[in-house]
């Protein structure tokens, strides 16, 4: 137990390694809030399949371990990370780095506040 306290305790002291502690923190937030946004998206309004559902989040994940390693092999040629983490952070914060122009949102069905999204029948079922 001490061993690992040790090991956060030399990485909070590293300004370096504590910035990238606290992106890391707030990334893995940001994830973990939106995925199950993401599904009911999916399934609620563009009408995707369930099982197209799951090979979108397997495809993404193959993907992001693939750009894992070739980035991570040319990060270790580095001096710095500092730009890199920097670009990250801000690219983050931009959301997804397209110009807000080309982002159209759908107008709302009905003005009524009681008005909800309705899920399909097979969706409503499983729950």
């Amino acid at each position: 137990m001490s061993e690992r306290l040790a090991v956060l305790t030399g990485v909070w002291h590293k300004r370096e390694y504590r910035a990238f502690l606290l992106i890391m923190v707030c990334l893995s937030l940001a994830t973990s809030s939106t995925l199950p946004l993401i599904t009911l998206y999916l399934v609620g309004s563009l009408h995707v399949a369930l099982p197209l559902v799951g090979l979108f989040f397997i495809g993404e994940a193959l993907l992001g371990l693939i750009l894992g390693v070739v980035v991570g092999r040319r990060s270790d040629r580095w001096p710095s990370r500092v730009p890199a983490m920097r670009l990250a952070a801000s690219s983050t914060l931009q959301g997804s780095g397209a110009p807000r122009s080309r982002l159209r949102v759908a107008p709302p069905a009905s003005r009524s506040i009681s008005a909800r999204p309705q899920l399909p029948a097979h969706v409503r079922a499983c729950c």
